[in-house]
């Protein structure tokens, strides 16, 4: 299980970071192009959309882990204990149910582009390359929220739920 966590943290971590030097660089580079050799990267913009899609979604699956995500937790913060663990919960299971949910139709949706054989229009790469994030997301978020629900049932040494930020 170690094993698997460590793989799982280097593409939760590395995708975003490369991928968003990469189209950092690679608009800089073509906003050069365009305004001193007045000629722009045709498949910049498509790359770019593509790479921001990727880092986003597995970007998501770092936010479960390290608890990221946009909440609002201002009633829970004034849940005595015991409540706050059935709110983590009741949270946790939703994402859970979420992500499983993008796994599933993910997986549909990718296999119907795949199908297709439909292909970008600058890069000429097959479509289901930029779908495949979904279900790659929705597998590293269900597994990640599985680890959380486990620690959110898992009571810490001190007495806090892991994860609370009380």
């Amino acid at each position: 299980m170690r094993a698997m966590d460590k793989v799982m943290d280097f593409i939760e971590k590395w995708i975003p970071i490369v991928g968003l030097m990469s189209i950092t660089f690679l608009i800089f580079v073509n906003v050069i192009a365009r305004y001193i050799l007045k000629q722009s990267i045709v498949w910049a913009e498509e790359l770019t959309t593509y790479v921001i899609i990727w880092a986003t979604f597995v970007g998501s699956s770092y936010c479960v882990k390290h608890n990221m995500h946009v909440g609002i937790d201002a009633l829970v913060m004034i849940l005595p204990k015991p409540l706050k663990r059935v709110v983590a919960v009741f949270v946790h299971l939703a994402g859970f149910a979420i992500s499983l949910l993008l796994l599933v139709y993910g997986v549909n949706l990718t296999k119907g582009v795949h199908d297709s054989k439909q292909l970008s229009p600058a890069l000429m790469l097959p479509m289901w390359y930029a779908y495949l994030a979904l279900p790659v997301s929705g597998a590293l978020m269900t597994v990640r929220f599985v680890q959380a629900l486990a620690g959110a049932l898992r009571p810490s040494p001190a007495g806090q739920m892991v994860g609370d930020r009380s």
